[in-house]
């Protein structure tokens, strides 16, 4: 598969490879809380002042991946932008996925809430992994970062960073409208009278606002085709919970 291809992913395979990385997300968010204390025991990453985590600690099919817990204090270091707060690259034959989420450098203080904090990096970082995977390009792993050191625009107009964008907004979604405790009233206002309305609240509804304000025209008719499903989907879900309360 090519990443353009990726553009286009259908209602099921979306939900398939979210439901992946959500997994993925909340592994790795255990598995950081159940290892706090041994954390200053596993080795260093000189560069981001943090701690390597094997892939395979988490799940032996893991085995090309590395994660990296890196400090706060060294956001920047990597991609020479001092907001970023997760990465994705390769290192001496492996993929590498980094967060910063230690306090300081080496630090693990309140480990167990920063790195719940990370849930939405994670998700977008892993599925760059899982792209990468099922890519014929593998070449082109650093072809985001590149477009993002001349232009935020290209950036976010890449089909990399859409697929990694649109997974972590429908998380964000998908987490509110499964909420039982968030009353069905506001739900039917967020998806509106047509999908237009439903476009208008993404950003409220946890799609990054900057990735949703540079989308150019071609892509913005790409999130619109590709949310469709999801919309509808969306609305079959009220209409079923309405039907319970009947």
């Amino acid at each position: 598969m090519r990443f353009g291809d990726f553009l286009t992913e259908s209602f099921d395979s979306d939900f398939f490879f979210r439901q992946e990385a959500e997994k993925f997300a909340n592994l790795l968010i255990s598995y950081v809380k159940n290892h706090a204390e041994d954390l200053d025991s596993y080795p260093r990453n000189r560069q981001t002042r943090g701690f390597v985590i094997e892939g395979t600690e988490l799940n032996p099919r893991f085995k090309n991946l590395k994660i990296i817990l890196g400090s706060s204090k060294q956001m920047g270091e990597i991609g020479d932008d001092s907001s970023v707060a997760a990465f994705f690259g390769t290192s001496k034959g492996f993929y590498v996925i980094g967060f910063y989420v230690l306090l300081g450098n080496y630090d693990t203080k309140y480990i167990d809430t920063r790195i719940t904090g990370a849930k939405i990096n994670i998700i977008h970082e892993f599925t760059h992994y899982l792209d990468i995977l099922r890519s014929v390009s593998r070449k082109k792993i650093k072809g985001s970062a590149k477009k993002a050191e001349k232009s935020m625009k290209e950036y976010y107009n890449s089909p990399e960073e859409f697929n990694a964008y649109y997974q972590e907004g429908l998380s964000n979604i998908y987490s509110l409208f499964l909420n039982d405790k968030i009353p069905l009233h506001n739900k039917r206002q967020w998806l509106g009278n047509s999908i237009e309305d439903f476009l208008e609240m993404l950003g409220t509804l946890g799609f990054n606002e900057d990735f949703l304000d540079e989308l150019d025209n071609k892509y913005t008719r790409k999130l619109k085709k590709r949310i469709y499903d999801v919309y509808l989907h969306l609305k079959q879900l009220v209409k079923n919970s309405e039907d319970l309360t009947l």
